[in-house]
């Protein structure tokens, strides 16, 4: 093997994941594929998916109502391990459309869903488990009594993704991040999946895109767009700002844009120099410090 440079597709990768650069030295990979060589480092059409939120989304809700309740309202979000839409959708939002560079992070978000449905919170949590770097996607679900139902829920295009995917036989839709029982805090409480249970119907319309081109494909206004920590990976101030000046057509007045990580580039003082009409508030997760990841939340001040 040797170490030659990759030039990445800029339509596939989302640049500022990558701080600017559109290339990176990787090692030569043959048929292997990209992401067994960088799988928490590598963001396209088809890169892994987490099969858990690793965020603190129950006080980033939480938090947003206490400035504006998202209950009745419109809901952009990152999909990620699709917990954010769930998330959403039990705090009443009416309307949820949700984004993602990859798309294997909607086949992630239509499993729970027709899951949570028919299953029992012992058994969601362990299918979410297995179905951690698992090659063969179908094979887990039938593993269960209630597989059949939950392919049958699943929407038609998701089926055949995970069937095309498992044919290829070394495609992982669920490979980022760190094994589900490392993240058990963020699993369902009893009363949560309990509201799992019923938001089995209520639309959730995916967006596949990445951050840089999302807002050629929005055409209404949010009251919340959550970023989730997207940002983490923006080091450059003036293409943050850029991807800001884009969402704020698509923002209701009063709404609310929320981001989230240890590091974001996106600081108070940025965040007022470009948006005069934006107050930035920071929030730090209860019994943290100043080390752990803390919530941002960019409203209008009038």
């Amino acid at each position: 093997m040797k170490t030659h440079e990759i030039y990445l597709n800029k339509d596939e990768i989302c640049d500022p994941f990558y701080h600017g650069y559109s290339r990176r030295f990787i090692t030569e990979s043959g048929n292997i594929p990209l992401y067994k060589l960088l799988p928490s480092m590598w963001f396209g059409k088809y890169s892994p998916a987490y099969i858990l939120t690793n965020e603190n989304l129950r006080e980033t809700i939480e938090f947003g109502n206490s400035i504006k309740n998202v209950a009745g309202g419109r809901v952009l979000t990152a999909t990620g391990s699709g917990d954010h839409a769930i998330f959403y959708s039990m705090a009443g939002a009416d309307a949820i459309d949700t984004f993602d560079i990859s798309a294997c992070a909607k086949i992630g978000m239509d499993i729970k869903i027709a899951a949570a449905s028919v299953m029992s919170l012992e058994e969601y949590t362990d299918l979410l488990q297995k179905l951690y770097q698992a090659p063969n996607v179908l094979a887990v679900l039938n593993s269960y009594k209630t597989g059949s139902e939950i392919i049958a829920k699943i929407p038609a295009d998701t089926r055949k993704f995970i069937n095309d995917s498992d044919n290829v036989g070394d495609n992982l839709i669920f490979a980022k991040g760190l094994e589900p029982t490392d993240y058990k805090k963020y699993w369902p409480t009893p009363e949560e999946f309990s509201a799992m249970k019923q938001i089995a119907n209520k639309p959730i319309n995916f967006i596949w895109a990445n951050l840089c081109h999302l807002h050629k494909h929005l055409e209404s206004e949010y009251d919340v767009i959550n970023l989730s920590n997207i940002f983490q990976y923006v080091t450059d101030k003036k293409s943050c700002a850029g991807i800001l000046k884009n969402l704020d057509r698509y923002l209701a007045p009063d709404g609310m844009i929320i981001s989230y990580g240890s590091f974001p580039s996106l600081s108070k003082q940025a965040a007022e120099k470009h948006f005069k009409n934006w107050k930035a508030e920071r929030h730090l997760p209860k019994n943290s410090t100043i080390f752990k990841s803390a919530i941002f939340v960019l409203h209008r001040s009038k």
